[in-house]
């Protein structure tokens, strides 16, 4: 991986981007300053190296994490004789304290990532997308989103804090979790519905809608439905394929529904989408999915109604 340091300040008004990077250090090369950022969260991919922080000295090595917070005063350096490699990237976001409070990214100041590790590999994935990609583009700031948000639902799966996790009475539901997440973002293109998917794990619907509110603050619904939205941007700025045939590679097989989906979602029918420049579109493509999440939250705000597929 090659060294490389970008700053890109992509915000959609609920979690942020702010820079990335990947450096080999020199054994004399020192940092000693105050974070501006909310959170650095930096990985050792490879070498050694010393983190001094509220006092308290580090020595980390590969796979070691530390975590720089915003307004702390902090120290590191590589070592002498195998100085480290690192890599990392800065987030922050009107919300971004809500979607780390209950994991040890806020609690502790370094730690360990097992081999098998979502999350470190998540990091790497971001780190060497970033590297090359032009931030500019629409279609890329949608992806680095939606990198962000599969990255924060992983930590809060990989990396919860010991006093949140005997919240959890069972411990084998973050995987399922997991697992569900993973099973309606990769299945997007099929017609599922969430019968279909409860049915496809063995649980209720009820009781898969609680476990997709529980850690990611969704519904099953909504993950689902901002899967299909977001590929369907992506193919109708980056192809030529016809609207009915990106409807049915989404997972709508009735055109009119998916049309009317997306307009809902976006504000702009597909047709319309497709030529709006990458100046008109830029800040309320990133924002509008907010938007309707709490359109949704409104609305399920009434007393004994639940929307599904």
């Amino acid at each position: 991986m090659k060294s490389y340091w970008k700053h890109y300040f992509i915000d959609n008004h609920d979690i942020a981007l702010i820079e990335a990077g990947v450096q080999k250090n020199l054994p004399s090369q020192i940092n000693d300053y105050t974070v501006h950022h909310d959170y650095v969260i930096h990985i050792v991919l490879s070498g050694k190296g010393y983190f001094v922080v509220n006092h308290q000295h580090y020595e980390l090595q590969k796979n070691d994490c530390f975590i720089l917070k915003k307004d702390h005063h902090v120290y590191y350096e590589p070592d002498h004789d195998d100085p480290w490699t690192i890599g990392w990237i800065a987030l922050g976001g009107k919300n971004i304290d809500h979607y780390l409070k209950d994991t040890i990214i806020t609690h502790r100041d370094t730690f360990h990532f097992k081999e098998d590790s979502a999350v470190y590999y998540q990091i790497i994935e971001l780190i060497t997308f970033l590297e090359t990609i032009n931030p500019q583009m629409t279609s890329n700031k949608l992806k680095i989103i939606g990198l962000l948000y599969n990255l924060l639902a992983e930590i809060n799966l990989e990396l919860i804090a010991p006093s949140t996790f005997i919240r959890f009475t069972l411990p084998e539901v973050p995987q399922l979790a997991q697992n569900i997440r993973h099973y309606l973002k990769t299945n997007y293109h099929l017609p599922i519905t969430i019968e279909e998917v409860a049915l496809h794990f063995g649980i209720s619907r009820n009781y898969l809608f609680q476990i997709c509110k529980k850690y990611f603050n969704l519904s099953p619904k909504q993950i689902l439905l901002e899967s299909r939205m977001a590929q369907a941007a992506c193919l109708l700025r980056s192809s030529q394929l016809k609207i009915s045939e990106i409807s049915e590679q989404v997972g709508y097989r009735d055109t009119f529904q998916f049309s009317k989906m997306f307009k809902n979602y976006f504000g702009h029918s597909p047709s319309q989408y497709r030529i709006l420049s990458d100046e008109t579109i830029d800040d309320s493509v990133l924002t509008l999915p907010i938007l309707y999440h709490e359109k949704s939250l409104l609305n399920t705000k009434k007393p004994n109604v639940e929307i599904w597929l």
